[in-house]
């Protein structure tokens, strides 16, 4: 599994204004813009995407959240708490941002409208560092001076728990529904928990002063981590298996670590100052990101073959899912998917398919699956192949032929259950030479709802 690093002389925070306008993480390492903070000394720190758009970020040094839209415009937002320093921050249900008061042992939350609400968390001197969205629509943070894992309702209300970890630094979602953390102590361990506050694993790292700081769920469906103290990238599954990859620059001091828009783990490197990037084996997916509170990254992908399998990874905080939107009812009506849990569809007949969040209707994208049309060899006919395997039960494709001279598509197979049919002189449909074109879509027999049809196929026949 290849790692590769890239120069960069600048923020993580630019490299997420890059993404909310809409690079890939290649884009992004090679087209680098820098944005200067209002407030001297700010010490930019923890970062995310907000509801609106934007990019929500804390400036440890000035107690204050601020945010920065992609044309790069930075609106700061005071805290009241003075000397606060506030460390990290995530996005939570319902669209506000929620954040770690690390010196004044509180809880900050933020609308989009830039109006802060301050929990105090009931251990004094607590130390609240790492915060994240859960499963359960709660947000959980580290207490790295207690020792304890905290979670915070939407409405303030904070309970603590024992983490059985020295120094607990940052924390995200498992695609098992639990909660999966890093300690920076004495011990080299990754723990989790579960929503009901239970610590259900204690995974040691194969050697000691490892120093894991930042955790995240990667695309594979399993958690990444950086190791700064070792300068590798981490990897455990649900069951507690470690991997580890070596960072080519020595000493570089992995820090942050986020699955990226291509289907690999991107991370910043704050000795090396670079981004570094972990190939990861893709098994054919196809990944889209269900980003927080607001939109699937690519919204509209197409398919290179028939039969690849679309991989959604949800990072967005709430109750959250894929269905079939066209009302087949092909990949169900609901598929929930917990935050860092993954939902994959393999798409094996040409077509448009849409789908939504049922939860959130309005949140959409589409996949577009080929149909190939090829000549065969010694005759003026084609091959046309709409599916790489049968339809489902219930299910038939239809498939249409634009003819020579004509601007209008007309049935060519209806109701078929076939992969393909060879078109050439022999067929009713057949016009005189010149150029044809085909295209496919998926229906369901019991109802009639269908997708949209693929982009068209053409060839030119004498």
């Amino acid at each position: 599994m290849p790692v590769r690093t890239r120069a960069l002389a600048t923020s993580v925070l630019s490299a997420l204004v890059l993404a909310v306008a809409g690079l890939t993480p290649a884009q992004a390492a090679y087209s680098i813009t820098e944005y200067p903070v209002p407030t001297a000394g700010g010490f930019p720190q923890g970062a995310t995407l907000g509801s609106d758009g934007n990019v929500w970020f804390t400036e440890f040094n000035a107690d204050k959240i601020a945010k920065i839209t992609p044309a790069g415009k930075v609106t700061e937002y005071p805290i009241p708490t003075a000397s606060s320093q506030p460390h990290e921050i995530a996005a939570g249900p319902g669209g506000n941002l929620w954040f770690t008061e690390t010196a004044a042992n509180q809880i900050g939350k933020i609308t989009p409208g830039g109006k802060v609400t301050e929990y105090t968390i009931p251990t004094a001197n607590s130390g609240p560092l790492g915060i994240t969205a859960g499963s359960d629509n709660n947000l959980w943070f580290t207490q790295s001076s207690s020792n304890q894992i905290g979670r915070i309702t939407t409405s303030g209300t904070v309970t603590e728990f024992g983490a059985a970890a020295s120094q607990p630094y940052a924390i995200a979602p498992g695609p098992d529904h639990d909660l999966w953390y890093t300690q920076f102590g004495s011990l080299d361990e990754i723990l989790k928990m579960t929503t009901a506050g239970k610590v259900v694993g204690s995974f040691l790292l194969p050697a000691a002063n490892t120093k894991p700081l930042n955790i995240a769920p990667g695309p594979d469906g399993n958690l990444w981590f950086t190791e700064w103290n070792k300068n590798k990238i981490g990897q455990i599954t649900t069951g507690g298996t470690i991997s580890e990859f070596k960072v080519p620059t020595a000493a570089s001091k992995p820090w942050g670590i986020t699955p990226g828009s291509d289907g690999n783990m991107w991370f910043a490197e704050t000795a090396g100052n670079k981004i570094g990037t972990i190939s990861l084996p893709h098994l054919n997916l196809i990944n889209i990101y269900y980003i927080p509170n607001r939109f699937f990254v690519p919204n509209e992908i197409s398919l290179g073959n028939r039969g690849e399998t679309v991989n959604w990874l949800n990072l967005n905080p709430g109750l959250h899912g894929i269905a079939d939107a066209s009302g087949m009812g092909l990949f169900g009506t609901r598929n929930r998917i917990a935050i860092g849990g993954t939902f994959s569809v393999a798409f094996s007949t040409a077509g448009s398919y849409r789908y939504d969040d049922p939860s959130h209707p309005a949140n959409q994208g589409q996949v577009s699956v080929p149909i190939s049309v090829q000549p065969l060899a010694g005759a003026p006919a084609a091959q046309v192949t709409w599916a790489s395997a049968a339809p489902p039960a219930g299910f038939a494709v239809n498939v249409q032929v634009e003819q020579p001279g004509s601007a209008t598509f007309i049935p060519w197979q209806t109701s078929v259950t076939s992969l393909s049919a060879t078109f050439g002189p022999n067929d009713p449909l057949w016009a005189g030479p010149g150029t044809y074109q085909f295209r496919a879509q998926l229906e369901n027999t019991g109802n009639g709802a269908a997708s949209g049809f693929s982009a068209p196929g053409s060839i030119s026949l004498s």
